[in-house]
């Protein structure tokens, strides 16, 4: 009787009032008067004017509103992608064509090795491989202006690497091109790569030495990416002069290509002579001439791709 007694008290003891000793202890007293911990928000934090900047965060003063604060946390410029201020185009007009580009990648890789099985590894690396400089160029680009309010020391070493980006671009795009331009003549070949690897090595002193950096000495850097870029054309004269006009333009790519030195160009003449901006001050968030340039850029690059493609095409049969 006794086991049975017990099992009719179990659910008795289940439902009993808490004693009022237990619910007026210090513990539950205590815990009852603490507040609720608020959950922490984040908050825009207030632009500022180019005036109110340190020194090595100005730039270009035709840009005068729309900064962020010095920030010295990665989270805090990460978050600034989430508002608008006047890195914002700058960022997305080339984060955007990064993410296309790393998603696209992959399906391109996987169609030129089911299409064209028989084609030469390297045939298919110099397909592929302006497509790789761009994203690499791109993320570079998108990167620095994401973290350019972090401070000193990033903003300095994002730029540098900025530049190194642009340079990695230039250099596979004469790789690429003159692979495909001089394809039955490794000789030319290997004197046009030969060149642009002299000239992008002066460029990398120039560019990225310490003592070049800054504001001061933008037009240097300027000048040294764009003369670079205009010794591309000694392999598109001596292509024109190999394979005649005719079939230069419409079956060597070079159509293409003129139409990637005139973006490239256009683009260079907005960011060397920072205009619209510099003849109104309407531009500070929406259409100046850095973030003209990077679309310019996005589109040249384009270009370049489909002129590696055209040219292969026409130079084997598979």
């Amino acid at each position: 009787m006794e086991t049975l007694t017990l099992v009719f008290r179990r659910p008795h003891l289940l439902f009993r009032k808490p004693s009022t000793k237990r619910a007026n202890s210090p513990e539950s007293l205590i815990s009852s008067e603490l507040p609720a911990t608020p959950t922490p928000t984040y908050t825009k934090p207030e632009l500022l004017h180019y005036n109110d900047l340190p020194k090595w965060y100005q730039d270009n003063h035709y840009i005068r509103t729309g900064y962020r604060p010095v920030s010295n946390s990665y989270t805090t410029c990460l978050q600034s992608l989430t508002y608008l201020h006047n890195e914002s185009l700058n960022i997305y007009t080339h984060l955007l064509p990064a993410l296309v580009l790393a998603f696209a990648l992959p399906t391109l890789q996987l169609n030129i090795s089911r299409i064209y099985v028989n084609a030469p590894w390297l045939d298919r690396f110099m397909l592929t491989l302006s497509p790789i400089a761009a994203l690499f160029t791109l993320s570079l680009s998108s990167t620095y202006h994401t973290l350019q309010n972090h401070s000193a020391l990033v903003s300095s070493t994002c730029l540098l690497m900025d530049f190194t980006g642009i340079l990695i671009l230039i250099l596979s795009s004469f790789l690429s091109g003159v692979y495909v331009g001089f394809y039955e003549s490794p000789f030319h070949q290997w004197l046009y790569w030969g060149m642009i690897v002299t000239l992008i090595t002066v460029s990398c002193c120039l560019v990225l030495h310490p003592r070049l950096q800054g504001p001061l000495y933008r037009t240097h850097r300027t000048t040294a990416f764009i003369l670079t870029a205009l010794s591309g054309f000694a392999p598109v004269f001596h292509g024109v002069c190999l394979y005649g006009w005719h079939d230069a333009y419409h079956y060597k790519g070079v159509k293409w290509w003129l139409a990637e030195a005139f973006w490239y160009g256009l683009g260079a003449t907005f960011f060397s002579t920072r205009w619209p901006e510099k003849g109104s001050r309407k531009f500070d968030f929406v259409g100046s001439s850095h973030q003209i340039f990077h679309v310019c850029v996005a589109v040249g690059a384009s270009c370049h791709c489909w002129g590696v493609w055209e040219a292969w095409k026409n130079d084997v049969e598979w």
